[in-house]
């Protein structure tokens, strides 16, 4: 019986019914890790940047001036995605905000065919730092910190199971 099964298993993945042992082990994050890296080495991240690093054209959206959700000041808005990262691993939406001509902040909008849970973040950053986020929506919601020399990186995950749906990129200190 055992060679049926052995011989069974050879043809399944043969013809592609079946995958060896090692085909089912855990989601290669790779190249989300590797844009992660980049992006924060190529802070500050305005939009060109991000054309470059994503290969992408972000559409600039909008001015708002004073008075604005995000407060006083002349903000400016660029939109791209979706651009996909990897294999199972796309930006739905990528954004880029200015604020007084000044880079403010980015954000990759995450979705993935596989969880990138909070262990598999750990697993790449282990000097990341748990932080709330204050979500109404979802208090299960919680970022991995990370502190770069010219960027702090914020990866957001929520939902049941946690996964990670945001990365944020924003300068070190900015003027409030």
């Amino acid at each position: 019986m055992r060679v049926l099964c052995s011989w069974a298993t050879a043809v399944a993945c043969c013809a592609g019914l079946a995958h060896p042992a090692e085909a089912s082990a855990a989601p290669d994050f790779s190249a989300l890790w590797d844009l992660v890296d980049r992006s924060a080495a190529s802070a500050p991240l305005q939009s060109w940047k991000v054309e470059q690093l994503l290969s992408t054209q972000m559409l600039w959206m909008d001015r708002m001036s004073d008075g604005s959700m995000f407060g006083d000041g002349d903000w400016q808005e660029w939109r791209g995605g979706p651009i996909a990262v990897s294999p199972g691993v796309t930006l739905s939406g990528v954004l880029v905000y200015d604020r007084d001509g000044a880079w403010w902040t980015t954000v990759y909008h995450v979705e993935s065919t596989s969880c990138v849970s909070p262990e598999s973040i750990r697993a790449r950053y282990p000097e990341a730092e748990k932080t709330p986020l204050d979500m109404d929506s979802d208090p299960s919601a919680e970022a991995w910190a990370l502190r770069r020399p010219a960027v702090r990186v914020s990866l957001g995950v929520q939902g049941q199971p946690q996964c990670l749906k945001s990365v944020i990129f924003v300068p070190p200190k900015r003027d409030k």
